[in-house]
C-alpha cells in the first residue's frame, strides 16, 4: 500500500469515529438516583424537614425504642410538682403531731373553769348588772317628746335613773304596757323622783300606722281620739325612738320584746327584768306586775341593793342561823 492510500484510510477512520461513539452512548442504560431526583414542579428549597408525616415515619422506625421506654418502671409523681415540695416540707414541720423532733405537744391541756357571763367583770353582757349602757343614736318619733325629731342615745339622760323598754308598736300587749308605763312615770315624778322612761320600737314596727297606734289612743276604727279641748289623747308622752337595721339597738341590748332595763345615775345597768318569767312578772296590767316594776325602780332610785345583789352572809351569821334552826 502506498503512502497515499494509507493517508486516505486514516482520514476515513477519523471521520467515522465520532458517529460510533454517539451511538454507543445512546445504547447505554440510564441509572436514576432516587435519593436526589425531585419533581421538576417542586422547588427543593420548599422541602419541609419538619413534615409531620416524616416525623411519624421516624417514630415508626423507632417503635422498638419507644416500647422499651414504656415498659420501664416510672415514678407517677413529677419531681418538680409543687405538691411534692410541700409534702417534703410537712415531713419536717415542727407543728406536725407525728414529728417527734418538734416541740412538746400537750395532749391534754388544762381546761379553764367556765365563767358565768355576769361574773366576769372584764366581759359583761348587756343584760348583766354592772354592764355599761349600749351606745346608739336613734330618732325620736313621738310628737309629745321634748326631743321629737332628734337623733340621740341614752347619754342624753346622764345622771338620771332611766328605764328602757324594748317594745313593738304592732303588739297590743306592748301598747297596753305603754299606758301603764305612762301612769307609773307620772306617779314616780309626783313622788319626787327624778327618772326617765324611753322605749325602743322594734325595727319591723316602723310603719306610720304602727307608730301612731303606740303614740295615740285610737278608736275602734283606728282613728285618733281627742279630748274636750280638741287635743289628741296620747297613750304615752315619754320618748319613743325607732330602731333601724344599721344600729339594731335591740341586739346591742342582747334583749327581746318586752324586756326592761334599769340604768343607774352612773349609766351602768342596775336591774335587768326579762319578760315572761314566772318568778318576776312585769305584766303591768296586773297588780303584781305593776308593783314589781315600780318597786324595782324605787330600789334603784334610793340606792337599795337588790336581793340577788346582796352580799352572802358571813360564816358567823350562817352558824347563828343554823343554830336557830336546830333549836326550832
Amino acid at each position: 500500500m502506498t503512502n497515499s492510500s494509507r493517508l486516505l484510510l486514516l482520514a476515513a477512520v477519523f471521520m467515522l469515529a465520532p458517529l460510533a461513539c454517539s451511538d454507543a452512548l445512546d445504547d447505554t442504560p440510564k441509572v436514576v438516583d432516587e435519593a436526589t431526583e425531585t419533581d421538576e414542579t417542586t422547588d427543593p428549597s420548599d422541602a419541609d424537614t419538619s413534615d409531620p408525616i416524616d416525623a411519624s415515619d421516624t417514630s415508626e422506625a423507632n417503635d422498638e425504642t419507644d416500647t422499651t421506654e414504656t415498659t420501664e418502671p416510672s415514678d407517677d409523681t413529677d419531681a418538680s410538682d409543687p405538691a411534692d415540695e410541700s409534702d417534703a416540707a410537712d415531713a419536717s414541720d415542727p407543728t406536725d403531731a407525728s414529728d417527734l423532733t418538734g416541740p412538746d405537744i400537750i395532749v391534754d391541756p388544762p381546761i379553764a373553769e367556765p365563767v358565768e357571763p355576769c361574773l366576769d367583770p372584764e366581759n359583761l353582757e348587756a343584760t348583766c348588772v354592772g354592764a355599761a349602757r349600749p351606745e346608739w343614736s336613734l330618732e325620736d318619733f313621738h310628737p309629745a317628746s321634748s326631743r321629737f325629731g332628734e337623733t340621740y342615745g341614752l347619754d342624753a339622760f346622764d345622771g338620771k335613773v332611766t328605764l328602757v323598754s324594748l317594745h313593738a308598736a304592732w303588739c297590743g300587749y306592748c301598747r297596753t304596757q305603754a299606758l301603764y308605763m305612762e301612769q307609773m312615770l307620772a306617779e314616780l315624778r309626783a313622788e319626787g323622783y327624778d327618772i326617765e322612761f324611753i322605749t325602743v320600737n322594734k325595727i319591723n314596727a316602723a310603719e306610720e300606722g304602727y307608730q301612731r297606734a303606740m303614740i295615740y289612743q285610737l278608736s275602734d276604727e283606728n282613728e285618733i281620739q281627742y279630748d274636750e279641748t280638741g287635743e289628741p289623747i296620747y297613750r304615752c308622752t315619754y320618748p319613743l325612738v325607732q330602731d333601724v337595721e344599721e344600729i339594731n339597738a335591740w341586739e346591742l341590748h342582747a334583749g327581746k320584746k318586752d324586756d326592761f332595763y334599769i340604768y343607774g345615775t352612773d349609766g351602768m345597768l342596775a336591774r335587768f327584768l326579762p319578760s315572761g318569767t314566772e318568778e318576776f312578772s312585769t305584766r303591768l296590767s296586773t297588780e303584781e306586775g305593776y308593783t314589781n316594776l315600780k318597786g324595782a325602780l324605787i330600789e334603784v332610785l334610793e340606792g337599795i341593793v337588790a336581793p340577788e345583789e346582796s352580799e352572802e352572809p358571813t360564816s358567823e351569821e350562817t352558824t347563828e342561823t343554823e343554830e336557830e334552826g336546830a333549836a326550832d
